[in-house]
């Protein structure tokens, strides 16, 4: 007679089925307006989980397959904050499987998470991010390092950042960002200034569209916004200008707040404030 623990039947040899459910996550997923880059980092992880269970019908895993997996990874070099997003993405596919597909709770749910250290960010001092900005040689440039002083926007928030979000009274500009989420973001006067001066020096961009872009020939479809490489090979050429690579955003987030209360206090405070930190 046997004797041990009983455990369930599972079923191997479901990689087409595991694979079709994959297809359908990454669906949702844009459906559900998820910005490219996670949709694919997203599928990157769940496709490792389902190469890892050879096969095994994914509705029927338990949490110590995704222990095991997770063990695999860190084997592998995997630091804490990777395993803690692959352990998102995979909590994200059962999720979807439950509500879609009919399968049970998230396995991850009993699986604490790693604890992740949280480093310092590195930022440019005041008179090195002024440098910076003398190191552009055309309004454009000088508007763009401006801009994205003043606001720390990311990226892709100054690519589709637009005229008409602009209240030039309030110095207040609204962005769409990162999970198409809508931010209201702070523009300084140095910003604004740069700003203005750009769009009197582009005439052509009018009142309305993308704010940064350019003027092309019709047989290259008039207008052209700037790409993310096009972003990061201006820093690159500016900050070598100015002698030390850029870290423009995390720059802003430390010093915005004091650039902003200091513009916003009255100019006998300001006056008397600047002496004190000349003497």
């Amino acid at each position: 007679m046997a004797y041990g623990k009983l455990r369930e039947v599972r079923h191997l040899h479901r990689e087409e089925e595991n694979s079709a459910r994959l297809e359908k996550f990454t669906n949702v997923l844009r459906g559900d307006g998820r910005s490219e880059h996670t949709v694919t980092a997203y599928r990157f992880a769940v496709k490792d989980f389902l190469d890892f269970i050879c096969g095994l019908e994914v509705t029927e895993v338990s949490h110590r397959e995704v222990r095991e997996w997770l063990h695999w990874l860190h084997n592998q070099g995997c630091g804490a904050s990777t395993l803690a997003n692959r352990k998102y993405a995979l909590r994200s596919f059962f999720t979807f499987l439950r509500e879609y597909c009919g399968g049970k709770d998230s396995p991850t749910r009993h699986i604490p998470n790693r604890r992740v250290v949280k480093r310092l960010p590195l930022w440019l001092s005041v008179e090195k991010m002024r440098k910076l900005v003398a190191a552009t040689d055309n309004p454009r440039d000088s508007a763009l390092v401006e801009f994205m002083w003043s606001t720390g926007c990311r990226p892709c928030e100054i690519v589709c950042a637009r005229l008409e979000n602009i209240s030039w009274d309030e110095r207040i500009i609204k962005v769409l960002g990162k999970g198409q989420k809508e931010r209201l973001l702070p523009l300084g006067h140095n910003a604004v200034k740069s700003v203005q001066a750009y769009l009197r020096a582009f005439p052509h961009i009018g009142e309305t569209g993308f704010l940064f872009r350019r003027h092309l020939p019709a047989q290259n479809g008039g207008h052209s916004t700037p790409t993310r490489a096009q972003l990061g090979c201006l820093l690159a050429r500016e900050s070598h200008f100015a002698g030390r690579h850029n870290k423009a955003r995390a720059s802003r987030q430390k010093h915005w707040n004091d650039g902003r209360a200091e513009a916003d206090r009255p100019e006998a405070q300001r006056s008397d404030h600047s002496s004190r930190r000349s003497a």
